[in-house]
Order: structure tokens, then sequence, then C-alpha cells
């Protein structure tokens, strides 16, 4: 999901702070990692950074993930257009990133109709030029 270019530099550090907190820890290898569950050998938890650099959290058997974790870190004006999008966890660590507690519940986060209608077509407008079936 695409962050505000002023925050880039913060999400590492606010991944792994709210990691800390909801007991989520990244490996220290991210590629070697995510060899580790090639083949559905293991389920994780993958964060790109703006960087081009990984996170990854390796998900236990038998241990819980909150699945919210992740979704709190997608900024909210991209959250307000993919509101419906489940994101396994970045709520959390947006939330708090960009200091909007109160957009925690996504139902939050809802628009109105006639909103939801001009955002989707400002996306379409923006994206017109990658739209190969245009």
């Amino acid at each position: 999901m695409p962050i505000p270019r002023k925050l880039e530099s913060q999400v590492e550090d606010w991944f792994i702070r709210e990691g800390r907190n909801s007991g989520v820890d990244f490996e220290a290898d991210a590629e070697g990692a995510m060899k580790f569950c090639a083949g559905g050998r293991g389920g994780y938890f993958k964060v790109d950074l703006p960087d081009r650099r990984k996170m990854v959290h390796l998900i236990r058997d038998r241990t819980p993930f909150n699945l919210q974790f992740g979704r709190s870190v997608v900024p909210w004006v991209a959250w307000n257009a993919f509101a419906d999008i489940s994101r396994s966890g970045i709520r959390q660590v947006l939330v708090s990133l960009l200091n909007v507690p109160e957009r925690m519940n996504w139902k939050a986060c809802m628009l109105t109709e006639e909103e939801d209608r001009t955002d989707a077509q400002a996306f379409k407008t923006a994206f017109a030029p990658f739209d190969p079936s245009l």
C-alpha cells in the first residue's frame, strides 16, 4: 500500500516497534525466511519496505497471529480507497504511524457513495496510462 514520502524512512521502525508490542518478530534474513516457507511449508507475514528491502515474520504453528497487525500501517488516504482489502495486519501499525487511532476500525473508514464514486474515478484516471485495455 502506498505511504506518504515524508513517512518512508519511519516504516521499518514502526513495524519493529508495533511488532514488539504485538509479539511479532521479524527475521534477520528475510530472503532465507521466504525460502524456508516456499512450497507451502510455512506461513509468513511480509512487509515490502519503500527502499525495496523486505521484513518477514514467520507464523508459527499453533501460535496466534493478529491478522489486523499490519493493516494499521496503510495511510488513511489509501485506506479510504481500499478499505475492503484485507492486508494481513497493516492497520495497527499504520494507525500508529499516521496518528489516526479513530481509523483502527475499518467501519470508521467507509465513504459515502458519492465519495466512493469520486475516489474510484480519480483512481481510474490516475492509472489509465497503465491500463492495457485502453
